[in-house]
């Protein structure tokens, strides 16, 4: 399983400054969780998993790019890679989840 942790955080702090309208920070962070992601993709062991994290990846980039505004792909991104965090470790799947979280969530049922 890959770690999360670090890319879920990078993507809460640029949701953050989506949400107070700062559109260079915002893509500071984006890109930062950009390159986060490259680096768990290199850092998976089996090719598989490597394999799995990139598919979803490039899901998840070809949708967030398709979001009319900056903070609609970011929150958009927050909400996949929380779900796909959640599918990966068989977190139960909430009652009401948004589409997003849907997403991430089947891609990381996938590999578990």
């Amino acid at each position: 399983m890959v770690d999360l942790d670090r890319l879920l955080e990078l993507l809460d702090k640029a949701d953050e400054a989506a949400e107070s309208g700062c559109s260079v920070t915002t893509r500071a962070y984006l890109k930062l969780a950009h390159i986060e992601i490259l680096e768990r993709i290199d850092d998976a062991k089996e090719g598989s998993e490597r394999d799995r994290i990139r598919a979803a990846y490039l899901y998840a980039e070809r949708l967030a790019s398709q979001r009319k505004s900056l903070v609609q792909k970011t929150a958009f991104l927050e909400r996949f890679w929380i779900g796909y965090d959640d599918g990966q470790h068989e977190r139960t799947l909430p009652s009401r989840p948004n589409a997003a979280y849907r997403r991430g969530y089947r891609y990381g049922r996938a590999g578990a």
